[in-house]
């Protein structure tokens, strides 16, 4: 057991267990319900095909009920046809099943050899009581068999269950390995850096042979005692041989007393007891992870206990592997597909699951919780070679904590060599790589560091930590030369930077090998000698660095008078900005921070002295820079702005006396008017906001025999009688609103198209009438307010509207009289509209067609002689008279 240890670059923790591996990227399905699922074996007979179909058709109310109890589990095998899958997740429906058979508990169990044997444990987890889906996740593992163990309650023969889904993904997982090289010809990359180590990064004979013996996931040629003696440390075969016999006769002590033990569990849990209670009763050291220590001191920790109990308990016979969760690691033993834990760190630790005495006492030993329920996803069962990779990974946990780099990370490699799939020690390793190639450039071993992150980088090209160290060397390697003022130094070393890291920004970073010391110059306050550092720079520097050079010095006179300006020198600033444009006239920038200058400087004038005294700066600084209309437009916004508060805070006198000196000081008739104007313009409109209608126009009254161009102004004159005029109708009427109209028809005369607002209110108030069929009381309100018409066409076009409406109303009743009435009516008022006789032929003859569509010409004929009683000269009526005569008389 060891607590985690913190790392610089990514985290190292204890190596009893590793994370768990990631799954192929594809869609994650429910592999049951693949079509190459098929159940292989089922414990109950009468359990076929349809049991899995039951079991995967998404309905929580179809259940299966099979034969089943607490020591005999239902079980199931689904294989996929010889295909491997990926699993990562079980999920359990009990649904709506009885409590007396309900299921208690599910077990599942992986094979990649056959659907009878090969299984092993992937989570064994209790059912709680409830018809909600139950998730149990877990590391993704390959498979080509899925055997389900489903357990009833105590004393009931069947058990049942509604639904069983296996999240997951087709094909095998993908590998946690990241690294380019295999773990063989990762050892020949990392010999290269011996010689900046100074040490011995090589493997021994003997560990070359286990890991090609490691190969096929197997030990052939070796046995796991004598494997797990190597990775302790015992390098050779003679000190070996020794520390076997000692094995050897422990082997002989342990059959002894474990030969009346019934069955593997039995015979598992007293080899257990005998171990605490002979060797290995010195008790838990946690820093001992080797199996050599504990034949030496009896001491041991988590990985030395569950290596020791596994090399004995397979000279037994019994089928003992491992499992790892995170910070742990220890032993399971199984009887065919049943399966027990053995937490090997305590006497009373088989099967702790069930013995929560033995959980306590181990949490007490080590102050670790056994597989707490955050853990329980990661829980990764590994063989022999998976616990003797975590032994080699603990040493390198531990060099790691002692900062040698080099030999944590052999050590890493040759837990990878093991397992490949051993994520822990592949994210070490990247991290010590990571950490290693840092230390050395804290060091200032520059060198070296770089020699560390580019064999690392050969290792795995893609890690973003070793990419982001490797141009750190670079970097601040030459800022370190820098700072000794070694220039020509630096400027070596990052031109080896850009081509060993081609387009990474060296080359522009060789300016600042000069930038740099202009930097301290401005710091020390002396810009003189700063703008002497670039001539000497862009004489030695070549295209990219000497542009970033220029780009810099062009910007010094615009930060020098930045500067000055900060500590309220703007006279300093713009001597300085006046003196860089008499040698770069055309240069932009500078005649846009001349122009930000002034506007700065009339701020802070303004703010410290007044208004007054920043008005009077003007005419100087336009004096002074004639030539740059920036810094006219700047004064001239200036003055704008003062108007504008002026007007805001309600000082409209000095408000316009403000905007009238605009032409004076700026020297612009064309703005000066335009600012008196917006002047006038904000004043009358806040007015307005306020419904004080009559002095808003007030206002412009004053305002229009001053204002040159009297547009914007007659605009808003009318805007503003036109909304006063609608105001004043809802509150004082018709007649009320009419003398209101008169008397600004007459207060402004002379404003063009004022007559529009008055025709254009009367039209509405008429409109409005009509639109609520009330056609007396509209005519009434034209009498009322026709004396704001310009003359009798005006009535007559909007009086059109209210006969109009009035006659179509009749019409659409089949009242043709009445209809034709009101155009009566309406010519006798307004004979001369043509709309309105039109209108009125218009309405005779759709009376008249209403005849003539059932061809009764009697009846027509009798329309148009009535209608050329009322309009005599119609040559409509006369021509269409005729015609219906000429039908009667053909009789048709």
């Amino acid at each position: 057991m060891h607590k985690a240890i913190a790392a610089v670059a990514a985290g190292l923790g204890l190596l009893c267990a590793a994370p768990s591996l990631r799954a192929q990227e594809s869609r994650p399905v429910n592999l049951l319900a693949l079509q190459e699922a098929k159940l292989e074996h089922a414990s109950d007979p009468a359990a076929g095909a349809a049991v899995l179909k039951t079991l995967t058709d998404g309905d929580a109310g179809t259940a299966v009920v099979l034969a089943g109890s607490d020591t005999a589990p239902l079980t199931l095998v689904i294989g996929f046809n010889g295909k491997v899958v990926s699993l990562e997740q079980l999920e359990v429906s009990l649904g709506n099943a009885a409590k007396e058979n309900a299921a208690i508990h599910v077990d599942l169990l992986v094979s990649s050899l056959s659907p009878h044997a090969g299984f092993h444990s992937v989570r064994s987890d209790p059912l709680a009581p409830t018809q909600k889906a139950q998730s149990f996740a877990f590391g993704a593992v390959g498979a080509k068999w899925i055997m389900l163990k489903v357990s009833a309650p105590p004393k009931a023969q069947r058990v049942s269950l509604a639904e069983i889904r296996i999240v997951g993904r087709e094909g095998p997982p993908l590998s946690r390995y990241k690294f380019k090289e295999s773990p063989a010809k990762a050892f020949d990359v990392l010999r290269r850096l011996e010689g900046s180590a100074a040490l011995n990064l090589s493997i021994t004979p003997d560990e070359a042979s286990l890991f090609a013996d490691a190969q096929d996931g197997k030990l052939d040629q070796w046995s796991f005692a004598d494997a797990a003696l190597l990775v302790s440390g015992v390098a050779t075969a003679e000190r070996r041989k020794a520390y076997l016999a000692r094995l050897d006769a422990l082997e002989a002590q342990a059959r002894a007393a474990t030969a009346s033990a019934k069955g593997p569990f039995e015979r598992g849990a007293a080899l257990l007891r005998f171990l605490h209670s002979g060797l290995m009763a010195k008790g838990y050291a946690s820093q001992q992870t080797d199996l050599s220590t504990i034949l030496d001191t009896g001491t041991f920790n988590c990985v030395s206990s569950a290596a020791l109990y596994n090399v004995l308990a397979r000279r037994l016979g019994l089928d003992a592997r491992a499992v790892e969760v995170p910070d742990h690691a220890f032993s399971i033993v199984y009887d065919g597909t049943a399966h027990a834990d053995v937490e090997t760190t305590t006497a009373a630790g088989f099967n702790p699951a069930r013995n929560k005495a033995a959980q306590a006492e181990f949490e007490k030993l080590t102050g670790f919780a056994y597989i707490p329920d955050s853990h329980r996803d990661r829980r990764r069962e590994v063989g022999e070679l998976g616990l003797l990779a975590i032994v080699y990974y603990n040493h390198g946990v531990e060099l790691t904590r002692q900062k040698r780099y080099p030999e944590a990370l052999l050590a890493y490699f040759r837990a990878m060599s093991l397992d490949p799939e051993f994520a822990s020690a592949v994210q070490n390793a990247l991290a010590v790589l990571a950490n290693w190639s840092a230390e050395l450039t804290r060091q200032r071993k520059f060198e070296e560091a770089l020699n560390v992150a580019v064999i690392g980088l050969q290792l795995v090209p893609q890690d973003a930590a070793l990419i982001n160290n490797h141009k750190a060397a670079w970097s601040q390697w030459a800022d370190a030369l820098m700072k000794e003022g070694r220039n020509d130094d630096a400027l070596a070393v990052l031109h080896r930077a850009e081509k060993a890291i081609p387009k990474t920004g060296f080359d522009s970073m060789r300016a600042w090998v000069f930038i740099r010391q202009g930097e301290e110059h401005i710091k020390a306050g002396n810009w003189q000698a700063a703008l002497q550092v670039a001539e000497p720079g862009l004489a030695k520097l070549d295209a990219v660095p000497r542009e970033e050079l220029a780009r810099w010095a062009e910007s010094l006179h615009s930060r020098w008078a930045e500067s000055e300006m900060r500590k309220g020198n703007f006279a300093g600033a713009l001597d300085i900005v006046s003196r860089r444009l008499t040698e770069q006239p055309q240069d932009r920038r500078l005649t846009n921070h001349l122009a930000y200058l002034v506007q700065e400087q009339l701020k802070h004038t303004a703010a410290k002295d007044g208004a007054d005294a920043a008005d009077r700066m003007i005419p100087d600084l336009l004096a002074r820079f004639p030539q740059y209309p920036d810094v006219r437009k700047v004064a001239a916004a200036h003055l704008q702005r003062r108007v504008q508060t002026l007007t805001d805070e309600g000082k409209y006198d000095l408000a316009l006396a403000a905007a009238e000196r605009v032409g004076q000081l700026i020297g612009d008739g064309r703005l000066a008017a335009e600012t008196v104007g917006a002047a006038y313009d904000r004043w009358a409109m806040k007015l307005a906001r306020a419904r004080q209608w009559d002095d808003a126009l007030g206002v412009y009254e004053k305002a229009l025999p001053k204002l040159a161009d009297k547009g914007n102004a007659e605009n808003n004159i009318r805007y503003l009688v036109q909304e006063w005029t609608k105001e004043a109708h809802s509150q004082v009427g018709l007649q009320g609103t009419r003398d209101l109209l008169r008397r600004q028809l007459e207060r402004f005369a002379n404003v063009k198209d004022m007559h529009e607002i008055a025709s254009a209110y009367v039209q509405r108030s008429v409109r409005e009438l009509a639109g609520k069929r009330e056609y007396d009381g509209a005519l009434a309100a034209l009498d009322t307010l026709s004396g704001l018409l310009r003359g009798p066409d005006d009535a007559a076009r909007i009086a059109s509207v209210v006969y109009d409406t009035w006659s179509g109303e009749l019409s659409g009743k089949g009242d043709w009289q009445g209809a034709v009435d009101v155009y009566q009516r309406a010519l006798l008022r307004f004979p001369k509209s043509s709309h309105l006789v039109n209108n009125a032929e218009a309405s005779w003859y759709r009376w008249s067609k209403v005849f003539m569509d059932k061809k009764d010409w009697p009846g027509a004929i009798g329309i148009y002689e009535r209608a050329l009683e009322r309009m005599p000269d119609s040559s409509l009526f006369k021509q269409n008279l005729r015609y219906c005569q000429e039908q009667l008389a053909k009789g048709g």
